[in-house]
């Protein structure tokens, strides 16, 4: 079986770069999210083959946190797609301003770069239940 560590390095680069305005300081040890409803999206951070799967970007209930939304996709994951127990997902929201637009747009530009990148993207039918 070939190891495919650097096409996994470089599609953990560009979502990296996509998602730069997600960015948000938090203290040490602690996990910032919001209090608030807020926009956010999920996505596996491995291919599967040479697909990588997202979700819309959707408004969560206040009372959500990412481990939460995080948990709840790879449980998804794993059961849909078989998705490796030793690979990992991501959910982001933006931070501030316009937070559903620039979720949206960071979302839209990753899922350009792995296209650029010749890869396939799948966008789930997944959303969050309690």
């Amino acid at each position: 079986m070939r190891k495919q560590t650097p096409v996994v390095a470089a599609a953990v680069a560009l979502l990296g770069s996509a998602l730069t305005v997600l960015a948000v300081p938090a203290t040490a040890g602690e996990e910032w999210w919001p209090v608030a409803p807020f926009y956010y999206f999920c996505r596996s951070d491995a291919p599967i083959g040479s697909t990588f799967y997202f979700t819309k970007t959707v408004r969560s209930d206040a009372s959500v946190g990412r481990v939460e939304l995080q948990n709840a996709f790879m449980d998804f994951m794993r059961v849909k797609y078989k998705y490796p127990h030793d690979n990992a997902v991501s959910c982001a929201a933006a931070a501030a301003g316009e937070m559903q637009a620039n979720t949206e747009s960071s979302r839209l530009q990753t899922i350009d770069n792995l296209h650029a990148a010749n890869y396939e993207v799948v966008v789930t039918d997944w959303k969050y239940a309690h």
